[in-house]
């Protein structure tokens, strides 16, 4: 992708029976993991501490105080859990992303819900629109634009490492995507840094749902019709 002609303007669209069939994908492909663990295969193993330390970057501390002065608690937190998951997922499916853009799109994939980022367009493409700006001119921009618009997206499934790790991450910490994949002393350290307060998801949903409401095409609006907030109350409830 270049700078500019390349970079994403439209989302993806997909039916309900699509997104539907996708959601079931990703249940069944859980089960086969957890049972697969039973068996004593490709059990996840614990992150060491120092692995959750953020890059020490001039961007990465760029996207630290626009985060910080754009986002709720709610939508803070759940950002740097993103991230926290994303890793953890990452160390265990073996894959390489640039750790700086992984931190960038990770913290800043939900701009779009915040008042600071309002608009016409879907909160998927404003919030890539602001992590984009953010990079810009750095080469990582279009891949920290792609992985913030494609965070809701089943096409971010078959996206490189970046973009495949924003959805892991936030599904994770939303709804337990890929939940298999992260050692229960890793999940417990991650919500041990940054908390997970009793309503903290349901502002995030909150959010989320408000803004799909106005852009009733977009892939966040399919996902809420299919479930995904149900799933995300339940997955909170086994949690306490």
């Amino acid at each position: 992708m270049t700078h500019t002609d390349g970079m994403r303007q439209t989302l993806p669209s997909t039916s309900t029976p699509v997104l539907a069939a996708g959601f079931l994908v990703l249940k069944v492909r859980q089960r086969v993991r957890r049972m697969g663990q039973i068996l004593g295969i490709r059990r996840p193993t614990p992150l060491p501490p120092e692995a959750l330390t953020p890059p020490d970057s001039a961007l990465a501390k760029r996207a630290d105080e626009l985060a910080m002065d754009a986002y709720s608690g709610a939508l803070l937190r759940h950002s740097q859990r993103t991230w926290g998951y994303a890793v953890a997922v990452a160390a265990h499916e073996s894959l390489s992303p640039d750790p700086e853009a992984l931190y960038v799109a990770c913290l800043l994939h939900d701009l779009g819900l915040t008042p600071r980022f309002a608009g016409e367009e879907p909160f998927e493409l404003r919030g890539a629109n602001a992590g984009r700006a953010l990079c810009h001119p750095d080469e990582k921009a279009d891949i920290v634009h792609e992985a913030i618009a494609l965070h809701t997206s089943l096409r971010a499934a078959l996206g490189p490492p970046e973009v495949r790790l924003v959805q892991s991450g936030s599904g994770g910490d939303l709804a337990g995507l890929d939940a298999e994949l992260v050692h229960r002393e890793t999940d417990r350290m991650i919500r041990a840094r940054w908390p997970k307060p009793e309503g903290d998801v349901d502002d995030v949903l909150w959010a989320l749902r408000r803004e799909t409401k106005a852009h009733p095409k977009s892939p966040g609006a399919g996902l809420i019709r299919v479930g995904f907030e149900r799933e995300a109350k339940a997955y909170q409830r086994k949690l306490r």
